[in-house]
């Protein structure tokens, strides 16, 4: 073998391996900058944690547990490495509404702060005693005379806070709509009676 052709030789076994090590750093960086909404496994995790390190401090943040399920609504991650994880306290499966709770984890899965309160979880019924339809029209009637003109777009069981009672009530959260004028009224789903009534989109 010639010199010349044991030094073509070197240069291109040089090259190879140069390619090499660079197409297994861009896989590298590549995979670094993946976003964490993108991993399932990610979000699992950020929930686990989330949901332990509160389980350990909800004394601190005054969050009492029992007989809450928080379910995972969406988290997402800041620029400096911090994660938030919202989550959705259910009593036997029925939401609470307008309650969320935002666990804030640090870069290190530290949680650092809690942002929201769990209302009382004193429950008079989870069972409706009323049905949708009834608290359809009770809404109807609520709104106007003619209530025909009104129709129901979404109907919703959930528990409803009443903060004078320190309580939680059973109730429909009724979505209306006429034309383009939508009403969000709440029903009693023990009694059938109107319990409050919003314009536009509440939470």
């Amino acid at each position: 073998m010639s010199f010349q052709l044991f030094k073509n030789l070197f240069y291109l076994l040089l090259l190879a391996a140069c390619l090499s090590g660079l197409n297994a750093c861009a896989q590298e960086n590549k995979a670094s900058f993946l976003p964490v909404a993108k991993s399932v496994t990610s979000l699992s995790s950020f929930y686990e944690v989330a949901m332990q390190q509160l389980q350990i401090q909800s004394q601190k943040y005054d969050i009492d547990l029992e007989g809450v399920h928080l379910a995972f609504v969406a988290e997402n991650k800041d620029e400096s490495g911090n994660v938030h994880v919202k989550l959705q306290p259910k009593i036997q499966d029925i939401p609470i509404w307008s309650k969320q709770i935002i666990v804030h984890l640090d870069k290190h899965n530290n949680l650092y702060t809690v942002s929201g309160k769990l209302p009382s979880t004193s429950v008079s019924s989870a069972q409706p005693i009323v049905d949708e339809q009834q608290a359809q029209s009770s809404a109807k009637e609520f709104l106007e005379k003619d209530s025909a003109e009104w129709n129901a777009l979404l109907t919703e069981l959930m528990f409803f806070p009443n903060d004078k009672q320190k309580s939680l009530e059973l109730a429909y959260k009724i979505t209306l709509q006429r034309g383009l004028e939508r009403q969000f009224v709440f029903v009693s789903a023990l009694r059938g009676d109107i319990l409050t009534q919003f314009s536009g989109s509440p939470r």
